[in-house]
């Protein structure tokens, strides 16, 4: 009798481990499952990034520094371009009308200076004009002499010439340039690309 009660004993102890066991390796489980799952979403969140720290904004003070160096530049700029307008206008020599059109070829590639009445005027595109320019004063006021001239205005704010104008032009002398007139004949007469004009009246 003693020997069945040990035996049901036996079989009560080791049901009761099986149970412990089951219990326990099933707690283990979901722990796991639940540690993977936070994990998982802590990954898939997208990181927010402060912008703060990577957008610099311009202050007062440095937005002042950056337009007075701006406004330095362009003044800068505008000197230069005075400058550069000079000694160009002072590398151009003055020639009569019949030294260049006795000898063209000796003075092709020479910085040039005239000053003459516009006789005609054609427009061209993107601001380029051509004329016919009378440069030699005869003692009666009255201009002769007359030579080509191409020439492209430097803005669209820039004066317009006119007919009958009083100009001084600097340019580079190209030769000569030969067209048909509006009668058919052909002229060939002494031609200047102009870089600048002053309307003097």
């Amino acid at each position: 009798m003693e020997k069945k009660s040990n035996k049901k004993l036996n079989i009560m102890i080791i049901i009761l481990i099986i149970i412990a066991i089951s219990i326990v390796t099933s707690e283990f489980y979901h722990n796991n499952r639940t540690t993977s799952s936070t994990l998982s979403n802590s990954n898939s969140k997208p990181k927010s990034v402060s912008t703060s720290s990577t957008v610099k904004q311009e202050t007062a003070e440095e937005k002042a520094a950056r337009e007075q160096r701006e406004k330095e530049a362009r003044e800068q700029a505008e000197r230069q371009k005075q400058e550069d307008e000079q000694n160009y206008k002072n590398a151009c020599k003055t020639y009569t009308y019949k030294e260049l059109a006795r000898n063209p070829n000796n003075y092709t590639g020479k910085k040039v200076k005239f000053t003459g009445q516009v006789i005609q005027i054609q427009e061209d595109f993107l601001n380029s004009i051509m004329l016919r320019v009378n440069v030699t004063k005869d003692k009666y006021d009255f201009w002769d002499d007359t030579i080509y001239v191409e020439y492209t205005y430097s803005s669209s704010n820039e004066s317009k010439i006119l007919e009958d104008d009083i100009i001084t032009l600097y340019g580079d002398f190209e030769g000569e340039k030969t067209y048909t007139t509006v009668l058919g004949s052909s002229v060939t007469i002494p031609s200047v690309s102009a870089k600048y004009i002053t309307i003097n009246e």
